[in-house]
């Protein structure tokens, strides 16, 4: 398989005692390797020779694998930039092989911690890890990982590079009266190290009926100074990422990482209002703009002054996709003669347009008017602002200037497309239209 790139496999426990790491790490371009085990990965299907170098970028392994295995891997890997391990254990007999071998482009660590001593995995991360930038440990709130003093003398004096650090403490607290705060004390969280950076703690709980299960998530980043000095220095180049999905606009303050092929965009339910600032000074620093063709948003707090400022910057799109559209502001509705509002209807590219919940006549209205390349609009059947939102656009469609030429209504039953059709019928000649009804779709042809 000399031009495999990317490689997801699984082994099962019938596995033969083969050396399956030499085979890989023999694949000459290969830069994506997912492995997963049903049983732990064990020493007789490790490399036999450290001698053996991979091309591997980015390694992922879905079982038990102790510190000794990990070390030997790695020194096959000088190219590795992302790692993650499933779960990290002590070895059986727990003597830790002094394996010691620094690489310089891995930036992103992701474990997942199971009865291993501090003391040895701090040894590990100080000979192997010392260069991050970011990691991620989740483990469990009674085991020696969980320690936060430990973990702060750690990121000080042994991990220079590290601008994002992820703790994700889980446990039980079988008494329901247990004192939260001196659950914080026992790991050591009150030190100035935790609460003078950028950091949040958040905290879950799960009831049964014997036990009260207590999740703690840290999410914390180095200085302020010391983000801002690196931010940019280094990328990783993703080259194989179309589709980039932002979950929190904060994240992208650390601009590490580029997406040169990128040509879809998804914003989540945190990108919010604050995403002007966000979308024109930190999104051209992690994808190319021009190049976004779809664009998805999942937050109706972004309301269509910002929509207005992103489709500046990305005049290519095509496809734009709401979840929801009701918010519209006194400031929406004077938007549309303003100089940005115009600017952006003569250059944008926009042909297909999606509202997957609900929304208002007053939204529809301000986006036909900011598309004027707009030929098919998917919406649903909810709420009040239905049907007047059809007699809008049926009106619309008679505008000679107008390209809309087809509709999509979602989910919409048997009596509603009845309903449907008498609507239509009412605004349009029968030699005018096509409507068809396919699996609870409603299709409308202009």
């Amino acid at each position: 398989l000399p031009n495999l790139s990317s490689l997801t496999v699984h082994f099962d426990h019938n596995l033969d005692e083969i050396n399956i790491f030499d085979l890989i790490f023999q694949l000459p371009i290969l830069k994506y390797c997912k492995i997963s085990f049903s049983e732990n990965v064990r020493s007789s299907i490790l490399p036999t020779s450290t001698n053996t170098f991979s091309s591997i970028e980015h390694l992922i392994i879905i079982k038990i694998c102790d510190l000794n295995t990990l070390a030997a891997i790695l020194l096959c890997v000088p190219r590795l930039r992302y790692l993650s391990i499933d779960c990290i254990q002590q070895p059986f007999n727990r003597r830790i092989t002094d394996y010691s071998l620094v690489l310089k482009k891995l930036t992103s660590v992701s474990l997942t911690i199971r009865q291993t001593q501090f003391d040895d995995l701090e040894s590990f991360i100080r000979k192997n890890l010392c260069q991050v930038q970011t990691l991620y440990i989740s483990t469990t709130a009674y085991s020696h990982s969980s320690d936060a003093k430990r973990w702060e003398k750690l990121i000080l004096s042994d991990m220079p590079y590290l601008r994002t650090f992820k703790l994700h403490i889980s446990g039980s607290i079988v008494t329901v009266h247990t004192d939260r705060d001196q659950f914080f004390r026992l790991q050591g969280l009150s030190s100035p190290f935790w609460f003078q950076r950028p950091c949040f703690f958040t905290q879950t709980y799960k009831f049964t009926s014997s036990e009260r299960y207590h999740v703690l998530v840290y999410s914390i980043l180095t200085d302020k100074s010391s983000l801002e000095k690196n931010t940019c220095e280094q990328k990783t180049i993703l080259d194989s990422v179309d589709h980039v999905i932002i979950e929190d606009p904060e994240l992208t303050s650390d601009c590490s990482k580029y997406f040169p092929n990128a040509n879809q965009l998804s914003l989540s339910l945190l990108c919010r209002a604050r995403s002007k600032l966000f979308a024109i000074d930190n999104l051209q620093y992690i994808i190319p703009l021009k190049q976004i063709t779809k664009l998805n948003i999942s937050n109706e707090d972004l309301d269509l002054d910002n929509l207005v400022n992103m489709l500046f910057v990305m005049p290519n799109i095509d496809t734009l996709t709401y979840s929801s559209l009701t918010r519209v502001r006194d400031e929406d509705v004077s938007l549309e003669g303003s100089e940005r509002f115009q600017l952006v209807s003569k250059q944008n590219k926009i042909k297909r347009f999606t509202i997957k919940c609900v929304y208002r006549l007053k939204a529809i209205k301000i986006l036909i008017n900011l598309c004027p390349l707009l030929e098919h609009i998917t919406i649903g059947t909810f709420g009040l602002s239905f049907r007047p939102t059809v007699a809008f656009l049926m009106s619309k469609s008679r505008e000679s200037d107008c390209r809309l030429s087809s509709l999509c209504f979602v989910r919409v039953h048997n009596v509603w497309f009845e309903k449907i059709k008498c609507m239509i019928g009412s605004e349009k000649k029968p030699d005018e239209y096509s409507i068809e009804h396919v699996d609870s779709n409603c299709y409308l042809w202009l």
